[in-house]
């Protein structure tokens, strides 16, 4: 219990943190302002997915269960 009173501690100190550095900029710099972190930017670009990317995300995603599963689960 003591584990979860004591993350939620460091979580609330983050989002006071992170609410901090906003209101710098939207109060007091508002042209300084960054962009929404949620939204990607215009010019990026979608991923790419060829047969190849595929293939070796499928190789990616048996080595990483392969790994959790060393008894073959």
């Amino acid at each position: 219990m003591q584990i979860i009173a004591e993350s939620s501690a460091l979580r609330d100190l983050r989002l006071a943190w992170q609410a901090a550095q906003y209101a710098r900029f939207a109060y007091h710099k508002p042209g300084d302002m960054p962009p929404e972190p949620t939204l990607a930017p215009k010019s990026a670009e979608a991923p790419v997915n060829t047969p190849v990317a595929l293939a070796e995300m499928r190789g990616w995603m048996q080595a990483m269960h392969a790994r959790s599963h060393p008894n073959g689960d």
